[in-house]
């Protein structure tokens, strides 16, 4: 007994710095070095494992393998001849295999799998509830390396279930967080963003800074594939500043990668090597391989796009290097194509055909479309160049096949935003509705009690002045108490619902705001092709029926301001059926005359609306102005919605087609209007919730005249001025009136 509290003491001694100094690797080995007997005839506790587990946590690679093989032999010892704290020790070993497995991942699966399924057996033996969601969302991430996300998925939601079990918000977070990486590589952008911030509310919750700056990582992410590039540097820069703070290097690191392939895909070179060179340095100093992978393919890339191919191979082949090293499947893949690209362009056919083969045979293993169709294509290039006809048109099929596939998971990323669209709305108006009603019953249980209290005001009266029947009314006073109170506590339980109610509905409609967003096009893309521009856009609620579009088909580009019918949940579900029908019009038809682009929109909106029993009557009304910069012509579409031109300080209106997109008693071809344009020339595009915003001294509509009056007067002025001015018009006008419409105005000048 004694030299077991003699080993305590010196334990808690030696960590007087341990703690203090986050977990000082000497202070532990001193620590471990005291206790006088290792072996499994050491006093039966478990301070020993302990002080090697710690040790395993902090060690770098090629010291920690050593701690764990101790803990491992000592706890298998002792787990044999321990008489107490069997639970404690079982659990050490479980920790050792679990290790071993991480120890694996990348290299072999197999074994990988093996040690991850000791430790899940030994947990489960013990009941420890935290240690095997741990395992199982180990276990998920040996398959997400080795491209089996069906695997992954199914192994991260055991996991999910474990750790509510074991209450182990941190491991749930990290859990939910592979979720939605996984469904984001799959399209389901929409489940992906779900389970990102349920994640994120939970680190916020546990104040974990680093875990934050994961999720922030991942927002960035998604942003990218989107293509809001400010976006997505925002939510960049924002994980970079908590890594930077922290002191993480490896995590500033990744971070860092990220920031180049971003501004790599919106190809920005040189700010995109300033920052990949910076990730590089960190990496290498940390002997990170799987971020100096993802750094020198990146390198590889940047120098392809910079016409320097003998640098990016180089840059290729060491990454190559290293991703074989740990069995890294989707980037070998990735890689053998890139590098047999490079030979093909070369004219090197034979060492290309060579990459090709492997390239191909790594992305089969895995199933991802986007590597499948990489190798595919390189190899259907080199057949054809050898005249091998046959092997050719095999390869050429599959690259089609998986490109309609990538194709086709685009289309599903939209579907999934729709359908996530009308799921909230319907959950919404059912919540109102019930909402309404509990309102109702509240108020009817606010006037009772009011009632009642008259009634008790007049009782004690009466008690005043008629003393006789004191005991009486005391009784009858006492007891109509007793109700108030009761009514008066069921008025706070229906008040908290009615609350809840609120913040419910609030919540689902702002995560609806996210999804609309996302069919916008992003402002850098509007910049990009009409530098000149401004949007001013304000919607009534927090979601919309007003809508911008634009795409672009070779020289021409389109432009939209549309109104679709009603506003908030109900008007934002019909512009994503309106704007899903104008893409369709544009891409899947092929039509390229703005009339004709609105007569389609019309029957493909009719055809989506006959679908329902219902008697449908929405739609949109919309200025569609098309601009082809190399014949100097526009041409304008318009349902209700005119067209306004400010040449040389003059302002010309072409009028719309007085029929909106949508069902009409007689419908008739919409007018394609063509016009010369000049420079200096500005069009406006606008729906009509500036003109009918009531305001004013004498709360008046503010009217179309007025809006073209103070659109002619500012015209000399910068556009992006002008959007701040037309702002403050509004707000101005509007006062302390509620907005009575969403509001859309789009100025572009030539």
């Amino acid at each position: 007994m004694k030299s077991r509290i003699a080993i305590l003491f010196i334990w808690i001694f030696s960590f007087g710095n341990f703690f203090a100094q986050d977990k000082n690797i000497d202070s532990l080995k001193l620590a471990l070095k005291k206790i006088p007997d290792l072996n499994a005839t050491a006093p039966d506790d478990t301070l020993a494992l302990f002080l090697l587990n710690s040790l395993i946590e902090v060690s770098p690679d090629g010291e920690w393998e050593t701690y764990n093989d101790q803990m491992y032999e000592l706890a298998n010892a002792k787990s044999k001849t321990a008489k107490k704290n069997v639970k404690a020790v079982k659990r050490y070993l479980g920790s050792a295999f679990n290790n071993w497995g991480f120890a694996f991942i990348g290299k072999d699966k197999v074994k990988a799998l093996e040690n991850y399924d000791k430790a899940l057996e030994i947990y489960k033996s013990v009941d420890n509830k935290a240690g095997i969601a741990v395992v199982l969302t180990n276990m998920a991430a040996v398959y997400k390396t080795t491209g089996d996300a069906a695997k992954a998925l199914e192994y991260n939601m055991a996991a999910i279930t474990a750790c509510k079990k074991a209450g182990d918000e941190k491991t749930l977070a990290k859990t939910l967080n592979n979720v939605a990486l996984i469904y984001h590589s799959q399209g389901n952008v929409a489940a992906a963003l779900d389970y990102l911030f349920k994640s994120l509310t939970i680190r916020e919750k546990l104040q974990d800074t680093l875990a934050i700056s994961s999720v922030y990582l991942n927002l960035g992410l998604m942003y990218t594939a989107q293509n809001k590039k400010d976006k997505s540097l925002e939510y960049y820069f924002k994980a970079l500043k908590i890594r930077q703070q922290r002191k993480d290097e490896n995590g500033e690191g990744t971070v860092l990668n990220n920031i180049a392939q971003l501004y790599t895909l919106h190809k920005m070179y040189d700010s995109a090597l300033f920052y990949i060179d910076r990730s590089l340095l960190i990496k290498r100093k940390l002997n990170e391989k799987q971020g100096i992978v993802q750094a020198l393919n990146s390198l590889g890339h940047i120098y392809m796009e910079l016409k320097q191919p003998q640098k990016a191979l180089a840059y290729y082949e060491e990454a190559l290097k290293l991703a074989l090293q740990r069995n890294d499947k989707q980037s070998i893949a990735t890689l053998y194509s890139s590098i047999g690209s490079i030979y093909f362009r070369q004219g090197n056919i034979n060492k290309a055909e060579e990459y090709g083969k492997i390239s191909l045979k790594s992305a089969q293993e895995m199933g991802y479309p986007k590597n499948l169709y990489l190798s595919s294509n390189l190899l259907y290039l080199i057949y054809k160049q050898k005249s091998k006809h046959k092997d050719a048109l095999l390869m050429h099929e599959l690259s089609v096949k998986m490109n309609d596939s990538i194709n086709d998971l685009e289309a599903r990323k939209a579907d999934i935003q729709k359908q996530f669209q009308y799921e909230y709305e319907k959950k919404s108006s059912a919540d109102s509705l019930k909402t309404a009603e509990e309102k109702k019953v509240t108020a009817a249980q606010f006037k009772q009690e009011k009632t009642q209290r008259y009634a008790l005001y007049g009782g004690l009266a009466l008690v005043a002045l008629f003393a006789v029947f004191m005991f009486n009314r005391f009784r009858v006073t006492n007891r109509q108490k007793q109700i108030i109170e009761i009514k008066e506590q069921e008025t706070q339980h229906q008040k908290k619902v009615v609350e809840e109610k609120n913040k419910e509905i609030t919540d689902s409609i702002t995560y609806a705001k996210r999804i609309q967003e996302a069919i916008l096009p992003p402002q850098d893309f509007v910049n990009e092709f009409l530098p000149d521009n401004f949007i001013l856009y304000k919607p009534k609620d927090l979601v919309a029926g007003d809508f911008y579009w634009m795409e672009v088909m070779g020289d021409k580009i389109f432009i939209a301001a549309a109104d679709s019918t009603g506003h908030g949940v109900p008007g934002a579900l019909v512009s994503v059926v309106c704007s899903n029908a104008l893409n369709r019009a544009l891409k899947e038809f092929s039509l390229l005359e703005t009339g004709k682009i609105l007569d389609k929109t019309r029957d493909l909106v009719l055809e989506t609306f006959a679908k329902s029993n219902e008697q449908v009557k929405d739609g949109m009304d919309i200025s569609l102005l098309c601009i082809d910069k190399k014949n100097n012509t526009a041409f304008w579409s318009g349902a209700n919605n005119p067209l306004w031109k400010i040449s040389e300080n003059n302002l010309q209106e072409i009028k719309a087609d007085k029929q909106p997109i949508g069902k009409t008693d007689h419908p008739k071809p919409f007018t394609t209007h063509s016009m010369p344009i000049s420079q200096g020339d500005i069009f406006f595009l606008f729906t009509d919730g500036f003109a009918d915003q009531f305001g004013g001294e004498k709360g008046k509509k503010f009217k179309y005249q007025q809006l073209k009056d103070l659109l002619v007067s500012i015209n000399n002025i910068m556009l992006n001025k002008q959007e701040a001015l037309l702002s403050k018009a509004f707000d101005d006008w509007k006062g302390k009136l509620e907005q009575v419409d969403d509001v859309c105005i789009i100025g572009i000048k030539i």
